[in-house]
């Protein structure tokens, strides 16, 4: 969990800069616009009836260009984040299988081995039922 949970905010924060980057281009622009661009499902995502942000100012190419930026950086981040959440899921699969050999190895049950908690069992206060469910320590 510690390492999961600074990789969901970065996930969710680059997730919020691809937004906000298709916005400087989306915002404002017709129905038919939108479907030209990004097809009908682009549509799904609502029109703010304002103009885009892109071409406000005087330089739209440089503003595209900063937004085309911003949704690259987005992209990479988001990108690594995913990557390194799989990383973890890989590694935490990997301790598990290797907790339960090992308490299968102990002679605990198959089912009990699959389904202990983890924290009871590093503070020692895994329960473990013998056939009859009878409880021991």
């Amino acid at each position: 969990m510690d390492r999961d949970r600074p990789l969901v905010i970065a996930l969710n924060t680059a997730s919020r800069e691809l937004a906000a980057a298709v916005e400087q281009l989306t915002a404002g622009l017709s129905p038919e616009a939108i479907r030209a661009v990004w097809g009908q499902a682009a549509l799904d995502a609502g029109l703010s009836g304002r103009r885009p942000p892109v071409l406000a100012g005087g330089e739209p190419v440089a503003a595209l260009e900063r937004v085309a930026d911003r949704i690259h950086s987005a992209f990479i981040a988001y990108e690594h984040c995913a990557d390194e959440r799989r990383q973890l899921a890989f590694d935490v699969g990997e301790a598990q299988a290797g907790m339960v050999a090992a308490l299968l190895d102990a002679g605990v049950p198959r089912e009990q081995a699959r389904r202990a908690d983890i924290d009871a069992l590093a503070a020692g206060r895994l329960e473990i039922h013998d056939t009859t469910g009878e409880a021991s320590a």
